[in-house]
Protein backbone atom coordinates (compact mmCIF):
# COMPACT_ATOMS: atom_id res chain seq x y z
CA UNK A 1 0.00 0.00 0.00
CA UNK A 2 2.71 2.47 0.93
CA UNK A 3 4.69 1.72 -2.24
CA UNK A 4 1.25 2.62 -4.13
CA UNK A 5 1.37 5.52 -2.59
CA UNK A 6 4.47 6.76 -2.72
CA UNK A 7 4.32 5.72 -7.01
CA UNK A 8 1.14 7.98 -7.28
CA UNK A 9 2.82 10.85 -5.68
CA UNK A 10 5.60 10.72 -7.91
CA UNK A 11 3.43 10.60 -10.53
CA UNK A 12 1.83 13.51 -9.07
CA UNK A 13 5.28 15.53 -9.27
CA UNK A 14 5.79 14.88 -12.77
CA UNK A 15 2.67 15.85 -14.24
CA UNK A 16 2.91 19.03 -12.27
CA UNK A 17 6.68 19.84 -13.14
CA UNK A 18 5.74 19.25 -16.81
CA UNK A 19 3.03 21.55 -16.33
CA UNK A 20 5.23 23.79 -14.89
CA UNK A 21 8.13 23.67 -16.54
CA UNK A 22 10.44 21.21 -14.25
CA UNK A 23 10.89 19.13 -17.59
CA UNK A 24 10.79 22.12 -20.18
CA UNK A 25 10.72 26.17 -20.06
CA UNK A 26 8.17 27.75 -17.56
CA UNK A 27 7.20 30.56 -19.88
CA UNK A 28 6.79 28.29 -22.76
CA UNK A 29 4.06 26.30 -20.97
CA UNK A 30 2.19 29.28 -19.57
CA UNK A 31 2.00 30.52 -23.39
CA UNK A 32 0.68 27.14 -24.81
CA UNK A 33 -1.67 27.05 -21.95
CA UNK A 34 -5.38 27.99 -22.61
CA UNK A 35 -6.82 31.83 -20.86
CA UNK A 36 -9.59 33.71 -20.89
CA UNK A 37 -9.54 37.24 -21.94
CA UNK A 38 -11.59 40.80 -22.41
CA UNK A 39 -11.01 42.08 -25.29
CA UNK A 40 -12.20 45.83 -26.81
CA UNK A 41 -14.14 45.34 -30.56
CA UNK A 42 -13.14 47.87 -33.19
CA UNK A 43 -16.63 50.05 -33.26
CA UNK A 44 -17.91 50.17 -36.82
CA UNK A 45 -17.82 53.75 -37.90
CA UNK A 46 -17.58 53.42 -41.86
CA UNK A 47 -21.27 53.86 -42.85
CA UNK A 48 -23.02 50.58 -44.22
CA UNK A 49 -25.24 51.13 -47.11
CA UNK A 50 -27.89 48.89 -48.87
CA UNK A 51 -28.37 49.35 -52.14
CA UNK A 52 -31.03 46.79 -53.39
CA UNK A 53 -34.60 46.83 -53.79
CA UNK A 54 -36.43 43.99 -53.62
CA UNK A 55 -39.89 45.66 -53.81
CA UNK A 56 -41.60 48.84 -54.65
CA UNK A 57 -39.60 51.78 -55.60
CA UNK A 58 -36.65 53.56 -53.84
CA UNK A 59 -38.76 56.01 -51.64
CA UNK A 60 -40.25 55.42 -48.41
CA UNK A 61 -41.99 58.75 -48.64
CA UNK A 62 -42.26 59.30 -44.77
CA UNK A 63 -43.86 55.65 -44.29
CA UNK A 64 -41.93 54.37 -41.81
CA UNK A 65 -39.69 52.56 -42.70
CA UNK A 66 -39.82 49.58 -40.43
CA UNK A 67 -36.31 48.20 -39.66
CA UNK A 68 -34.54 44.79 -38.29
CA UNK A 69 -30.56 45.22 -37.73
CA UNK A 70 -28.42 42.86 -36.03
CA UNK A 71 -24.89 41.67 -35.47
CA UNK A 72 -23.68 38.02 -34.84
CA UNK A 73 -20.21 37.32 -34.10
CA UNK A 74 -18.26 34.54 -35.64
CA UNK A 75 -14.55 33.22 -35.55
CA UNK A 76 -13.22 33.30 -38.65
CA UNK A 77 -11.76 29.75 -40.29
CA UNK A 78 -8.15 30.70 -39.10
CA UNK A 79 -9.90 31.62 -35.72
CA UNK A 80 -7.24 34.31 -35.60
CA UNK A 81 -10.11 37.12 -36.06
CA UNK A 82 -13.72 38.02 -35.09
CA UNK A 83 -16.08 38.53 -37.44
CA UNK A 84 -19.43 40.61 -37.24
CA UNK A 85 -21.90 39.67 -39.44
CA UNK A 86 -24.41 42.42 -40.10
CA UNK A 87 -27.32 42.04 -41.20
CA UNK A 88 -30.22 45.28 -42.43
CA UNK A 89 -33.45 45.77 -43.45
CA UNK A 90 -35.98 48.18 -44.23
CA UNK A 91 -39.46 48.23 -45.25
CA UNK A 92 -42.02 50.72 -46.07
CA UNK A 93 -44.97 50.39 -43.55
CA UNK A 94 -47.73 51.15 -46.41
CA UNK A 95 -48.17 52.22 -50.10
CA UNK A 96 -46.14 49.69 -52.50
CA UNK A 97 -43.89 48.35 -49.03
CA UNK A 98 -40.72 49.72 -50.58
CA UNK A 99 -38.05 47.21 -48.92
CA UNK A 100 -34.14 46.86 -49.00
CA UNK A 101 -31.92 44.29 -47.59
CA UNK A 102 -28.50 43.97 -46.79
CA UNK A 103 -25.69 41.96 -45.59
CA UNK A 104 -21.63 42.40 -44.79
CA UNK A 105 -18.90 41.12 -43.21
CA UNK A 106 -16.30 43.22 -40.97
CA UNK A 107 -13.46 42.07 -39.26
CA UNK A 108 -13.13 43.63 -35.17
CA UNK A 109 -10.77 41.91 -33.89
CA UNK A 110 -7.63 40.47 -34.62
CA UNK A 111 -5.58 38.08 -31.90
CA UNK A 112 -2.50 38.49 -30.56
CA UNK A 113 0.63 36.84 -32.53
CA UNK A 114 0.78 33.50 -31.62
CA UNK A 115 -2.86 33.21 -30.07
CA UNK A 116 -5.86 31.68 -31.51
CA UNK A 117 -9.44 32.17 -30.12
CA UNK A 118 -10.61 28.85 -28.98
CA UNK A 119 -14.41 30.27 -28.26
CA UNK A 120 -16.23 33.76 -27.56
CA UNK A 121 -16.88 33.57 -23.77
CA UNK A 122 -19.53 36.68 -24.17
CA UNK A 123 -23.45 36.36 -26.13
CA UNK A 124 -22.33 36.99 -29.61
CA UNK A 125 -26.20 37.69 -31.03
CA UNK A 126 -27.18 41.85 -30.74
CA UNK A 127 -30.65 42.45 -32.83
CA UNK A 128 -33.25 46.00 -32.99
CA UNK A 129 -36.36 46.47 -34.27
CA UNK A 130 -38.14 49.95 -34.29
CA UNK A 131 -39.95 52.16 -37.11
CA UNK A 132 -37.84 54.80 -38.42
CA UNK A 133 -39.49 58.28 -37.78
CA UNK A 134 -40.77 60.56 -40.73
CA UNK A 135 -37.66 63.03 -42.34
CA UNK A 136 -40.06 65.75 -43.45
CA UNK A 137 -38.72 68.17 -45.50
CA UNK A 138 -34.50 68.22 -45.67
CA UNK A 139 -32.91 71.15 -45.67
CA UNK A 140 -29.25 70.04 -46.97
CA UNK A 141 -26.59 72.04 -45.51
CA UNK A 142 -22.77 71.39 -44.92
CA UNK A 143 -21.32 67.86 -44.64
CA UNK A 144 -20.28 67.49 -40.56
CA UNK A 145 -17.50 65.77 -39.53
CA UNK A 146 -18.54 62.08 -38.60
CA UNK A 147 -15.60 61.58 -35.99
CA UNK A 148 -16.95 64.53 -34.41
CA UNK A 149 -20.67 63.12 -34.15
CA UNK A 150 -18.50 59.77 -32.72
CA UNK A 151 -17.28 61.93 -29.92
CA UNK A 152 -20.52 63.28 -28.98
CA UNK A 153 -22.56 60.24 -29.19
CA UNK A 154 -19.76 58.50 -26.77
CA UNK A 155 -19.72 61.29 -24.22
CA UNK A 156 -23.95 60.95 -24.29
CA UNK A 157 -23.69 56.79 -24.25
CA UNK A 158 -21.49 56.91 -21.29
CA UNK A 159 -23.13 59.13 -19.35
CA UNK A 160 -26.14 57.05 -20.15
CA UNK A 161 -23.51 53.94 -18.82
CA UNK A 162 -22.82 55.84 -15.73
CA UNK A 163 -26.74 56.53 -15.03
CA UNK A 164 -27.50 53.08 -15.48
CA UNK A 165 -24.92 51.67 -13.06
CA UNK A 166 -26.61 54.18 -10.26
CA UNK A 167 -29.69 52.13 -10.95
CA UNK A 168 -28.34 48.29 -10.34
CA UNK A 169 -28.98 47.33 -7.42
CA UNK A 170 -30.61 50.37 -5.72
CA UNK A 171 -34.15 50.60 -3.67
CA UNK A 172 -36.45 52.09 -6.48
CA UNK A 173 -37.74 55.11 -4.38
CA UNK A 174 -34.19 56.85 -3.05
CA UNK A 175 -34.23 60.52 -4.43
CA UNK A 176 -30.89 59.39 -6.28
CA UNK A 177 -32.65 56.74 -7.95
CA UNK A 178 -35.10 59.30 -8.88
CA UNK A 179 -32.62 61.60 -10.51
CA UNK A 180 -30.65 58.94 -12.43
CA UNK A 181 -33.61 57.61 -13.92
CA UNK A 182 -34.16 60.47 -14.67
CA UNK A 183 -31.19 61.56 -16.12
CA UNK A 184 -31.29 58.07 -18.24
CA UNK A 185 -34.48 59.65 -20.34
CA UNK A 186 -33.32 63.37 -20.84
CA UNK A 187 -30.06 61.85 -22.23
CA UNK A 188 -31.90 58.60 -24.05
CA UNK A 189 -34.14 61.85 -25.77
CA UNK A 190 -30.72 63.95 -26.68
CA UNK A 191 -29.21 60.91 -28.23
CA UNK A 192 -32.14 60.35 -30.64
CA UNK A 193 -32.15 63.81 -31.30
CA UNK A 194 -28.74 63.57 -33.15
CA UNK A 195 -28.77 64.65 -36.84
CA UNK A 196 -25.81 63.96 -39.13
CA UNK A 197 -25.71 65.73 -42.75
CA UNK A 198 -29.86 66.54 -42.38
CA UNK A 199 -30.46 63.28 -41.38
CA UNK A 200 -32.02 61.54 -37.82
CA UNK A 201 -30.06 59.55 -37.05
CA UNK A 202 -32.28 56.65 -34.40
CA UNK A 203 -29.81 55.54 -31.41
CA UNK A 204 -30.84 52.01 -30.42
CA UNK A 205 -30.09 50.19 -27.99
CA UNK A 206 -30.44 46.16 -27.89
CA UNK A 207 -32.96 44.57 -24.86
CA UNK A 208 -31.18 41.94 -24.46
CA UNK A 209 -27.16 41.27 -23.47
CA UNK A 210 -25.02 41.15 -26.59
CA UNK A 211 -21.98 42.20 -28.22
CA UNK A 212 -23.67 45.71 -29.72
CA UNK A 213 -23.86 48.85 -27.47
CA UNK A 214 -25.91 50.78 -29.78
CA UNK A 215 -26.48 50.74 -33.95
CA UNK A 216 -26.68 54.54 -35.39
CA UNK A 217 -29.21 54.22 -37.98
CA UNK A 218 -31.06 56.25 -40.69
CA UNK A 219 -34.77 55.40 -41.70
CA UNK A 220 -36.32 57.81 -44.13
CA UNK A 221 -34.45 60.79 -45.53
CA UNK A 222 -35.47 63.79 -47.42
CA UNK A 223 -35.09 62.43 -50.84
CA UNK A 224 -35.03 58.79 -52.74
CA UNK A 225 -33.92 56.45 -49.69
CA UNK A 226 -32.03 53.80 -51.06
CA UNK A 227 -29.25 54.62 -52.31
CA UNK A 228 -28.04 53.67 -56.16
CA UNK A 229 -24.39 53.26 -54.91
CA UNK A 230 -22.08 53.14 -51.96
CA UNK A 231 -22.31 57.13 -51.45
CA UNK A 232 -23.76 57.09 -47.74
CA UNK A 233 -25.23 60.76 -47.75
CA UNK A 234 -28.69 61.21 -47.81
CA UNK A 235 -29.62 57.18 -47.94
CA UNK A 236 -31.04 54.95 -45.54
CA UNK A 237 -27.78 52.98 -43.83
CA UNK A 238 -26.47 51.84 -40.81
CA UNK A 239 -24.35 54.51 -39.92
CA UNK A 240 -22.26 53.09 -37.01
CA UNK A 241 -22.17 50.20 -34.74
CA UNK A 242 -20.64 50.59 -30.68
CA UNK A 243 -19.58 47.52 -29.54
CA UNK A 244 -19.43 46.44 -25.95
CA UNK A 245 -16.07 44.43 -24.40
CA UNK A 246 -16.54 40.60 -24.56
CA UNK A 247 -14.62 37.52 -23.74
CA UNK A 248 -12.73 35.09 -25.56
CA UNK A 249 -11.10 31.92 -24.60
CA UNK A 250 -7.73 31.73 -26.00
CA UNK A 251 -5.64 28.56 -26.93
Amino acid sequence: MLKKIILASALSGLTYGLALGTFGTTTEALALAPSSAEIELTDIETPLVPTAVLRGDREFGGNGPDIISSVKLELSGDRRSIIAKVYFKATETKGDRSTTEARWDRTVFTAPSGKRIERIESPTYSQVVFTSRSAGFQILGPGEDFKKFITELEKLVNMVFDAERMLAGRPADTSEVRRARDLLNTLESAAGAINFEGNHVHIVHPEADGPVSLFAIVGDTGGDDISKDNNPKDDTRIQAIKFNKVKVRYY
